[in-house]
């Protein structure tokens, strides 16, 4: 199997002709692994046993000239055979900017999620904020959007928030008047990331960048929405792939989604799991102290390929 680039949106592989020069995560520094998955849009907290099982790597593409030690220079006696990274090196943030500790790494205690992003009628302990997601400080302009409440009259986030599908022509129509001092505004430049649009505008004297959802440590919200919404209702990226590409409606490529799935999505699901059953659990160990009988049975399908083995319980 020919390994690609992890950093979002590359699709480097990493081949006996390519020119580029691919680098594993810094495993066995911890501070500097948490900045390069920072970086990556890959939530920090990954154990460093999975990162080593999987073997991620980054290309050279994503690091500048000065990240990289000269061809002719000896590290430790050695000289170096291809492009070696120095030991502070650290990828661009993916989408720009720079890479930021989380409130984490700050000191401060992330704030609980509301129940539209704590997936769905999931109840969690307030004490375990191991799947939650701290809210993410944005220092970008919103542009005329800024402040403005939807027309239901609801301001929530996340799930309870309603969506639109806008068509970007219309969208681009807001972007005329300067917020400010009423000048035209030209749009500088429009990126996107998945589900999210980001539109930078300037007038001259000022400028500003509005974006159509919110961050989550560096990640669009609606792409976690997106891939939690898909996956919870049964389906997969392949039945929600050709949909979106008949309506023209951009979501986050594969690689992207599964990535979110691994990380945030399937780890919810597991606890959510694993929080029933033990209630189940303590409730049969309560009836069996209280002298109900407990009878157990299976349907004896636990060798037929993708079937489950069911269990029946009579109290």
């Amino acid at each position: 199997m020919v390994r690609m680039c992890i950093y979002p949106g590359c699709e480097s592989k990493m081949t006996s002709w390519t020119s580029l020069s691919f680098h594993r995560l810094p495993l066995r520094d911890r501070d500097l692994l948490r900045l390069w998955l920072i970086a990556l849009n890959m939530d920090p907290s990954i154990k460093v046993p999975t990162l080593r099982r999987l073997d991620y790597r980054v290309c050279s593409a994503h690091f500048t000239s000065e990240d990289f030690y000269p061809a002719q220079e000896r590290i430790e006696g050695q000289k170096t055979k291809r492009m070696n990274l120095k030991k502070n090196a650290i990828p661009a943030a993916a989408g720009g900017g720079q890479v930021e500790e989380p409130e984490e790494a700050m000191g401060k205690v992330p704030e609980i999620a509301d129940l539209s992003m704590s997936f769905g009628e999931l109840e969690l302990d307030p004490a375990d904020t191991s799947y939650m997601l701290p809210s993410s400080k944005s220092s970008s302009s919103t542009g005329t959007m800024s402040g403005s409440a939807s027309l239901s009259g609801d301001t929530g986030s996340g799930w309870g928030e309603k969506k639109w599908l806008v068509n970007e022509s219309h969208l681009l129509q807001l972007f005329q008047i300067c917020p400010q001092c009423k000048s035209l505004i030209t749009v500088t430049k429009i990126t996107t990331k998945g589900s999210q649009i980001k539109i930078h505008w300037s007038c001259g004297k000022h400028h500003g960048e509005w974006q159509s959802c919110p961050d989550r440590r560096g990640m669009p919200e609606n792409n976690l929405l997106l891939v939690g919404s898909t996956v919870f209702t049964g389906s997969t990226y392949t039945d929600i792939a050709d949909w979106a590409t008949l309506l023209n409606v951009p979501i986050p490529h594969q690689s992207q989604f599964y990535r979110i799935q691994k990380v945030y999505i399937l780890p919810a699901i597991e606890g959510a799991y694993k929080k029933e059953h033990n209630q189940i659990i303590s409730r049969l160990v309560e009836d069996s102290r209280s002298g109900q009988r407990l009878e157990l049975c299976g349907d004896a399908r636990c060798d037929s390929p993708g079937k489950h083995n069911s269990v029946f319980i009579y109290c």
